[in-house]
């Protein structure tokens, strides 16, 4: 993008229009151990390591895009566990729900539905 916007600044005549994307901050926690409940295996998270990154540190390939948790492609069940957020920071204890584990961290032993 920064190689566009410098051509247009010297050979451009229209105005540019464009938009940058950004990872929010990561907000960091506890860590904790994270069970993998199909594939029967596990990892230790450190504080602020995405539920996305300790997947594949434990060798699984979770469906993921973005990273960032625009696109929702890596949405998983939390069978039981408490995650915090890692771009607003709130912690929750879920049971049953879903939430996109690229931007969410392990707060304690959670159970992921991989």
């Amino acid at each position: 993008l920064d190689t566009v916007m410098g051509w247009h600044g010297e050979h451009g005549r229209a105005p540019l229009l464009h938009e940058r994307f950004k990872a929010a901050p990561v907000v960091a926690g506890e860590g904790g151990r994270v069970h993998f409940s199909r594939t029967g295996g596990q990892a230790e998270a450190a504080a602020g390591v995405s539920l996305l990154e300790a997947a594949e540190q434990a060798g699984l390939k979770p469906k993921h895009g973005c990273r960032m948790g625009i696109c929702h492609t890596c949405k998983c069940r939390v069978s039981k566990g408490r995650v915090r957020d890692l771009q607003s920071g709130e912690s929750r204890e879920l049971n049953g729900q879903e939430v996109r584990i690229c931007v969410h961290a392990a707060e304690g032993d959670v159970e992921l539905d991989l």
